[in-house]
């Protein structure tokens, strides 16, 4: 193969990679920029108690909104933002990824462990969601703050990282 030949071929594979690159960023700028959306209603005191759109392709959508998930009898405020993820082929799909939180403003480490990720397999048409009180489903939620402690660090910004989908 000449050099002219291997250049070529190069420089192919530079764009491609480059594109690549281009749309996985474009996707993660899009996750952020809808993220600070929520913060903005949050900081704002205008909750979204309904379902909105935070992700969308052709197999999955993933949902969230805000929920006071106060048990006064038992003294804990907690707040939560909700997640709902919706398979949206008739195929069975596995997804996983990871949260990146800002408490306060301070980013707050994760350990490279399976804990920290979120892994779904959902059947075709099938949808999980997280609740306030729901054990199995809690990685699908994000602890906001607690609202009756002003000394509490409150959440100013996540991100869903490293968003992978398969049909199975």
């Amino acid at each position: 193969m000449s050099n002219q030949s291997i250049h070529h071929i190069m420089k192919k594979t530079g764009l491609l990679l480059a594109g690549t690159l281009l749309l996985l960023f474009s996707a993660q700028m899009q996750l952020f920029s809808q993220s600070s959306e929520v913060f903005d209603q949050i900081r704002n005191q205008e909750f979204q108690t309904e379902w909105s759109v935070y992700y969308q392709d052709d197999v999955i959508r993933i949902s969230l909104k805000y929920s006071d998930c106060s048990d006064p009898a038992n003294g804990i405020y907690p707040e939560y933002l909700l997640f709902k993820i919706e398979n949206l082929t008739a195929s069975r799909v596995h997804a996983y990824w990871e949260w990146s939180f800002d408490y306060d403003g301070r980013r707050m480490s994760k350990n490279d462990t399976d804990e920290e990720l979120v892994k779904v397999t959902l059947e075709g048409m099938e949808s999980l969601e997280a609740s306030c009180s729901n054990d199995e489903n809690k990685k699908l939620r994000i602890y906001v703050q607690d609202k009756m402690r002003i000394t509490s660090s409150a959440l100013t910004d996540f991100a869903l990282i490293e968003l992978n989908v398969f049909e199975l």
